[in-house]
């Protein structure tokens, strides 16, 4: 991961106009896979210490992974921006797999969900999700 985002600095110092480049190549944008991949790893194959490293830390999960992604309420552009091609794109994949860390771990999220948005809303998106 931090390879990818070692070929982001340089490919985007080298090249900041290649809006489509910098986007877009697999070298540089392979980190959010394996982020993936790696919550997917934890919570199948190492999943008593998922759960203890999570249940330390899990006051912090939530808020953090609300934190990081409001770098991008105040970028105009995105494509101009060498912080949202190099570091954005860091925080963003390492938000979403906190999110995703929180929803898979929390034992009662499906009854706060339900609470905020009803059990036939919670049923309907898991049943999409549970397909893909």
């Amino acid at each position: 991961m931090l390879l990818c985002l070692a070929f982001r600095f340089v490919d985007n110092s080298l090249y900041p106009y290649r809006f489509r480049q910098n986007w877009a190549m697999t070298h540089l944008r392979l980190d959010s896979l394996l982020a993936g991949v790696l919550v997917g790893y934890l919570y199948y194959f190492r999943n008593a210490y998922f759960k203890r490293l999570f249940n330390k830390r899990k006051y912090i999960l939530l808020p953090l992974a609300i934190l990081l992604p409001l770098f991008t309420l105040f970028i105009h552009d995105a494509s101009q921006s060498f912080f949202t091609m190099t570091i954005g794109f860091s925080l963003l994949y390492f938000s979403f797999s906190l999110l995703l860390t929180y929803f898979l771990l929390n034992e009662n999220i499906n009854a706060r969900l339900d609470r905020i948005f009803g059990k036939v809303v919670v049923n309907t998106v898991a049943v999409v999700g549970d397909s893909s």
